[in-house]
């Protein structure tokens, strides 16, 4: 879905006056006063922009004029940034590129800024049925393949809903690939006691994908260039749904308990949930072909006593679903915790400031979701937990940053989760994480040989989940990365490389014939010189 548009272009305009706010103070002081002109233009057609809003952050604002022209009078001698902005358009702070370009122009100077906005992208058409009847209430989703910090995940972009006669509007699009996943009018979903009886060979309308697939690996992306309209009509395929039932066990009478199923993708489907809340069974009708988390929580009539915690009863399974399902036995417990041991071995410990350490687990089949926690809590949170709570069976990536210092090992038990993921089966107890902090870092400065815009790629093969992304600034060819564990590292400069998978060691493997080596010991200081590399991969 993303931000509204008002919210981003708060966001950018927060962003620029940060950034502008020591130029504006390094402005001479001077009794001499000049103009500054400029002309805002189409990034692809290079025709004028009118009405377009340019902004000297904290200074002045002006809206261009029908030939795309603007002008500021009475500035002082010195470098400024600009920040323009209009309804249709992106800025390059908008397009979420790798390198953005610092816009911006000095005073006095002999020719005029020329700054470009590049215009949105639009899908519009119409969702019908098979038998060519408009569709009204569809949801209609244009997703997108992103990188979130080195992994490769679908992400929701823009959203809207059919109306009355079918008709669907995306638009502010940045160029790039889409998806358009389609949702059926009650995909909100609802709650409903008592069970029905099965209907021989239920179809329905599920959450697919164009051009009417529910696997999103045989579904056709749309490329988006700057300023493109594409027109879609999709014909709503109805498909095989199944039902998925069971029964939920270890509640007591008057206890209320829900049943969740959730996709792989992380997006919940409660279509036609039923229960019986006296025997515990339950039915979910609707369910499309996939792989599915479906998980049970109670919540017990009476409350704890004053001052005791409130441990929900949980249950989790991971099903596939091919046809109907029947069987499904949640079996309601305290879900597993996670302790959290902490080894300091900096070379300042304080134990009146203890040093913090960030986790995450990254679930395997559903990576969208995954709980993050500080240990130690933070003093004023009072509802912060030691510990991770309430987790599923199932397979983890365990990842641990530490805002001062660096993870030197991270264990559970006998697994080094620095290389291994962490399997919590059911009804076990999993080892606590134990996390041994040092500060004991090596400095790595990097020389671009070429002027270009890049970014470093820090590849660790010994601990891919070390490995790193780190920009040069624009119309910069030296960089100094942050601090590194010692240790051995693969590094390259590459253009544009805001579509690797630098998390992924496959991803990774074809671009380190080209990588140049380096060993850190503790306490080093190394400088080492690439040559860029052109990265232009866009993931399907």
């Amino acid at each position: 879905m993303g931000l509204p548009r008002n919210t981003r272009l708060l966001l950018s305009a927060t962003v620029i006056l940060t950034a502008a706010a020591p130029l504006c103070l390094s402005q001479q002081n001077s009794s001499e006063f000049f103009e500054l002109h400029g002309k805002v233009i189409n990034s692809v057609t290079a025709e004028p922009v009118s009405g377009a809003l340019v902004q000297i952050p904290g200074l002045a604002s002006a809206f261009t004029e029908a030939d795309g022209s603007f002008s500021f009078q009475g500035l002082s001698r010195g470098h400024y940034s600009l920040l323009v902005r209009k309804p249709g358009f992106f800025n390059h702070q908008e397009l979420g590129r790798w390198i953005v370009p610092e816009t911006s122009a000095d005073v006095p100077s002999g020719s005029s800024a020329i700054v470009e906005l590049t215009p949105e992208g639009i899908i519009y058409g119409e969702v019908k049925d098979a038998e060519g009847a408009p569709l009204d209430g569809v949801t209609v989703r244009a997703e997108r393949w992103q990188m979130s910090d080195g992994r490769r995940q679908l992400q929701p972009d823009r959203q809207t809903m059919t109306d009355d006669q079918g008709n669907f509007r995306l638009a502010e699009l940045v160029p790039g690939k889409y998806l358009l996943a389609f949702l059926p009018p009650d995909s909100g979903g609802f709650v409903r006691r008592g069970l029905r009886q099965r209907k021989s060979g239920d179809e329905g309308l599920g959450m697919q994908f164009y051009p009417g697939v529910s696997d999103v690996s045989a579904a056709v992306p749309f490329t988006i260039s700057a300023g493109a309209q594409i027109h879609v009509t999709h014909p709503y395929q109805r498909q095989r749904l199944f039902r998925v039932s069971g029964a939920v066990r270890g509640f007591s009478a008057g206890d209320f308990f829900s049943v969740t199923i959730t996709n792989s993708s992380g997006e919940p489907l409660q279509r036609n949930v039923r229960i019986d809340p006296k025997t515990g069974e339950f039915q979910v009708d609707g369910v499309p072909a996939g792989l599915y988390l479906i998980s049970a929580t109670a919540t017990p009539r009476q409350r704890p006593a004053p001052r005791q915690p409130f441990v929900p009863l949980t249950a989790f399974q991971t099903i596939g679903v091919s046809s109907d399902l029947s069987g499904v036995v949640l079996a309601l417990g305290t879900a597993a915790s996670l302790d959290i041991q902490l080894r300091d071995e900096t070379s300042s410990q304080n134990a009146a400031a203890p040093r913090q350490i960030v986790l995450r687990l990254i679930p395997k089949d559903f990576s969208q979701g995954g709980p993050t926690l500080e240990f130690p809590p933070p003093p004023q949170d009072r509802s912060a937990l030691p510990r991770f709570t309430n987790l599923a069976p199932g397979t983890y990536t365990v990842e641990a940053f530490a805002p001062q210092g660096y993870v030197a090992t991270l264990r559970s038990g006998s697994v080094d989760l620095l290389r291994e993921d962490l399997v919590i089966a059911p009804g076990a107890a999993p080892p606590p994480i134990d996390v041994t902090l040092r500060d004991d870092f090596a400095q790595l400065n990097v020389k671009l040989n070429q002027k270009k815009s890049a970014g470093v790629l820090i590849y660790s093969q010994e601990y891919p989940r070390r490995t790193m992304l780190w920009p040069f600034a624009p119309g910069t060819s030296s960089v100094a990365c942050p601090p590194l564990p010692p240790g051995n590292y693969q590094l390259l400069a590459l253009t544009d490389p805001s579509d690797l998978e630098f998390r992924n060691p496959a991803a990774v493997a074809p671009l380190l014939s080209h990588a140049v080596s380096v060993s850190l010991q503790p306490h080093d200081n190394a400088t080492v010189s690439l040559d860029a590399l052109d990265y232009t991969e866009q993931p399907e």
